[in-house]
Order: structure tokens, then C-alpha cells, then sequence
């Protein structure tokens, strides 16, 4: 896993691990996510992932669609159908695997020393270091 993952300095004051992921790859998201519990995903935002937010739609990819700003959520989970779980301006919304592979420019973890183990292992095993 080591090749996928890039360490990141944590800012001043705070305690734990950042590692950045390869933007837009979903199976590295899904491990992310079972593994560390929530990610941070940065996003391009089209116009039409408002119209299906508001809608109550999971964010898809959609034709003519042009790109307001970036925009910052936090992946928490999948559901039954493959779509990730997010959360964005307060509420669980769904995003799609290819709306993340066409839209994702940046993805972290952050792993807390609280999180960790005594030899710099998380919950799961797996050493910090080598991730």
C-alpha cells in the first residue's frame, strides 16, 4: 500500500498522521474508509451536482455539466448499491463511483494518536510508517 499513500506533516498543535490517497481512485477510498472511518475528499463541484442535491439524488456524472468551485466532504460509508456516503452543508448524500473518479482532486486520511497503539499501530495492525 505504501506506493498509494503519500505521508503529510500534521499542522502545528495538533497530534497524528495526514496521508494523502490518489484522487479518484474508488476501491482506495472504500479501503480508506473502512480502515480510518472517515476521509476527506476535495472535489471539483458541477452545476449539476446542486440541482441532484437538492433533489435528494446521489451526485452522478451529467452531460453539459461545468465546474462553480471546489467544494470540501467527508466520505463516511457505502451503501448496498456501491455509492459512497458523504456528508456536505449537513446531511448524508450519495456520490456515485464515477462522479468520484471524474470529480475527486484531492482525498486525505487523518489518523489521530489517539487512534493508535502502542509500536505506532493502528487499531487494525497496520503501522503508520508502512502505509
Amino acid at each position: 500500500m505504501s506506493s498509494k499513500y503519500e505521508r503529510r506533516d500534521v499542522p502545528q498543535g495538533q497530534e497524528g498522521e495526514y496521508l494523502a490517497l490518489a484522487p479518484g481512485n474508488p476501491d482506495q477510498l472504500a479501503l480508506a474508509i473502512y480502515l480510518f472511518g472517515a476521509i476527506g475528499i476535495g472535489i471539483k463541484f458541477p452545476n449539476t451536482a446542486m440541482d441532484q442535491f437538492n433533489a435528494g439524488k446521489p451526485w452522478d456524472v451529467a452531460n453539459n455539466a461545468k465546474i462553480e468551485g471546489g467544494h470540501y466532504i467527508l466520505g463516511v460509508g457505502r451503501d448496498a448499491k456501491g455509492n459512497f456516503v458523504v456528508v456536505t452543508w449537513g446531511k448524508i448524500q450519495l456520490m456515485t463511483p464515477r462522479f468520484y473518479k471524474k470529480y475527486c482532486d484531492e482525498v486525505v486520511a487523518y489518523v489521530s494518536d489517539e487512534a493508535m497503539l502502542a509500536g505506532g499501530k493502528t487499531l487494525d495492525g497496520f503501522k503508520i510508517a508502512e502505509l
